[in-house]
Protein backbone atom coordinates (compact mmCIF):
# COMPACT_ATOMS: atom_id res chain seq x y z
CA UNK A 1 0.00 0.00 0.00
CA UNK A 2 2.69 2.79 0.99
CA UNK A 3 5.13 1.14 -1.84
CA UNK A 4 1.93 2.01 -4.34
CA UNK A 5 1.43 5.60 -2.76
CA UNK A 6 4.51 6.42 -3.46
CA UNK A 7 5.27 5.29 -6.75
CA UNK A 8 2.05 7.29 -7.92
CA UNK A 9 2.76 10.30 -6.37
CA UNK A 10 7.08 10.11 -7.59
CA UNK A 11 5.48 8.93 -11.25
CA UNK A 12 2.95 11.38 -11.84
CA UNK A 13 5.36 14.49 -9.66
CA UNK A 14 8.31 13.50 -12.53
CA UNK A 15 6.40 12.10 -15.80
CA UNK A 16 5.04 16.14 -16.28
CA UNK A 17 8.74 16.74 -16.51
CA UNK A 18 10.15 14.39 -18.57
CA UNK A 19 11.81 12.55 -15.80
CA UNK A 20 10.62 8.83 -16.47
CA UNK A 21 14.13 7.32 -15.18
CA UNK A 22 14.20 9.45 -12.39
CA UNK A 23 10.64 8.43 -11.05
CA UNK A 24 11.75 4.71 -11.45
CA UNK A 25 14.84 5.14 -9.03
CA UNK A 26 12.99 7.57 -6.44
CA UNK A 27 10.43 4.87 -6.36
CA UNK A 28 12.77 2.20 -5.41
CA UNK A 29 14.60 4.36 -2.89
CA UNK A 30 11.92 5.33 -1.12
CA UNK A 31 10.25 1.86 -1.05
CA UNK A 32 13.19 0.32 0.27
CA UNK A 33 13.64 3.04 3.13
CA UNK A 34 10.38 3.06 4.32
CA UNK A 35 10.46 -1.20 3.92
CA UNK A 36 12.82 -0.72 6.82
CA UNK A 37 10.28 1.31 8.63
CA UNK A 38 7.98 -0.80 11.69
CA UNK A 39 4.39 -1.52 10.24
CA UNK A 40 2.83 1.23 12.73
CA UNK A 41 5.59 3.77 11.21
CA UNK A 42 5.00 2.82 7.42
CA UNK A 43 1.28 3.78 7.54
CA UNK A 44 2.47 7.36 9.46
CA UNK A 45 4.51 8.04 6.36
CA UNK A 46 1.66 7.22 4.12
CA UNK A 47 -0.52 9.51 5.84
CA UNK A 48 2.05 12.37 6.02
CA UNK A 49 3.12 11.78 2.58
CA UNK A 50 -0.51 11.78 1.08
CA UNK A 51 -0.79 14.62 2.75
CA UNK A 52 2.27 16.93 1.51
CA UNK A 53 2.06 15.67 -1.81
CA UNK A 54 -1.49 16.24 -2.17
CA UNK A 55 -1.57 19.82 -1.08
CA UNK A 56 1.61 20.54 -3.01
CA UNK A 57 1.41 18.10 -6.64
CA UNK A 58 -1.59 19.05 -9.18
CA UNK A 59 -1.57 17.05 -12.35
CA UNK A 60 -3.38 17.77 -15.61
CA UNK A 61 -6.65 16.39 -17.06
CA UNK A 62 -9.09 17.37 -19.72
CA UNK A 63 -12.37 18.68 -18.48
CA UNK A 64 -15.16 16.11 -20.23
CA UNK A 65 -17.27 18.69 -21.10
CA UNK A 66 -15.65 22.05 -22.01
CA UNK A 67 -12.42 19.62 -23.70
CA UNK A 68 -9.99 22.21 -21.57
CA UNK A 69 -7.34 21.23 -19.28
CA UNK A 70 -7.86 21.75 -15.63
CA UNK A 71 -5.50 21.18 -12.25
CA UNK A 72 -6.71 18.86 -9.79
CA UNK A 73 -4.39 17.35 -6.62
CA UNK A 74 -2.95 13.99 -7.88
CA UNK A 75 -5.00 12.10 -5.13
CA UNK A 76 -7.75 13.21 -6.59
CA UNK A 77 -7.38 11.68 -10.29
CA UNK A 78 -10.10 9.50 -11.23
CA UNK A 79 -11.86 10.16 -7.88
CA UNK A 80 -15.54 12.10 -7.93
CA UNK A 81 -13.55 15.01 -8.31
CA UNK A 82 -12.07 14.33 -11.37
CA UNK A 83 -13.62 16.37 -13.87
CA UNK A 84 -12.22 14.12 -16.92
CA UNK A 85 -14.47 11.32 -15.78
CA UNK A 86 -18.14 10.57 -16.47
CA UNK A 87 -18.75 9.75 -12.61
CA UNK A 88 -18.05 13.51 -11.93
CA UNK A 89 -20.92 14.94 -14.54
CA UNK A 90 -23.53 12.19 -13.92
CA UNK A 91 -23.71 12.86 -9.94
Amino acid sequence: MVEDTISRAASDMTKQKGYDFTAGFLCQQLAAAVAMLPKTKQKQFEAAFRSVVGQNVKVKVKNLMSGEEVEIDWDQKGGPCDPSTERFWSM
